[in-house]
């Protein structure tokens, strides 16, 4: 939240060039946010969480299958 509203403060302090690299970055940013990876993302969302756990498997006891 403080990083997006440094980015508005930056984009009514910055020259037009640099008013379009942050458009840029904000867009870049918004999109790895809803696509990557997480429990929040719209993949997460739309296909389901899962939980993957990992057993070890002890020498002396075998595999307890």
């Amino acid at each position: 939240m403080l990083l997006g509203m440094a980015v508005v403060v930056a984009l009514a302090m910055s020259t037009p060039a640099q008013q379009l690299f942050l458009v840029g970055h904000v867009g870049g940013c918004a999109t790895i946010a809803l696509i990557g990876a997480g429990a929040f993302s719209i993949d997460a969302r739309r296909h389901g969480r899962r939980v993957i756990q990992l057993q070890t498997n002890v020498p002396d006891r075998g595999a307890g299958d």
